[in-house]
């Protein structure tokens, strides 16, 4: 007789909804304590960031819900206009970060005994990850803002792209 598979749920799933609900109550501007936020779920979030994480992402999927942390305290929901410099800001920071601490952990692998397969990916790993820095600085940032249109809602991507061929 063959048993039946074990049906995997997800152990947590009545926490993250809690959480969910209760960050939904938050309003723009205001923040909620990790504490806060662990007695409603009975956990730790340092251990079940994966809570957290996964609320963050059901309010921002769902109803456009930003939050942002703050660190040791808790999480500070974003205001409209927050959410349009705040978060994209934060994200092309960490994009610099961590483009350029891959190109250290590559430095020195230019003269490595790697085949010609091995080196021309090693090649293109190296541009693109220069390319991610080169755009993702705030060298990029002041330049796309400085020539930014607001009559025009979106920059066109070739005029952008053309504008931060030269950048360093």
């Amino acid at each position: 007789m063959k048993t039946p598979p074990l049906l995997i749920t997800n152990s947590r799933a009545v926490e993250r909804a809690a959480l969910v609900e209760v960050l939904r109550t938050i309003e723009p501007g205001e923040t909620i304590r990790y504490e806060t936020m662990e007695s409603v779920v009975k956990c730790s979030l340092r251990i079940n960031r994966h809570i957290l994480a996964a609320a963050r992402r059901d309010l921002c999927d769902e109803e456009m819900l930003v939050f942002e942390p703050i660190i040791n305290v808790g999480l500070r929901r974003l205001t409209e206009a927050e959410r349009a410099t705040v978060a994209p800001d934060r994200r092309r920071r960490r994009s610099f970060r961590q483009a350029t601490m891959g190109l250290r952990e590559m430095r020195g692998l230019e003269n490595a005994a790697l085949t010609n397969g091995e080196r021309q990916q090693f090649l293109g790993r190296l541009a693109l990850l220069s390319a991610v820095a080169a755009v993702a600085s705030s060298r990029a940032l002041n330049r796309v803002l400085g020539v930014s249109n607001p009559d025009e809602p979106v920059l066109p991507v070739e005029k952008t792209l053309s504008m931060l061929a030269d950048i360093k």
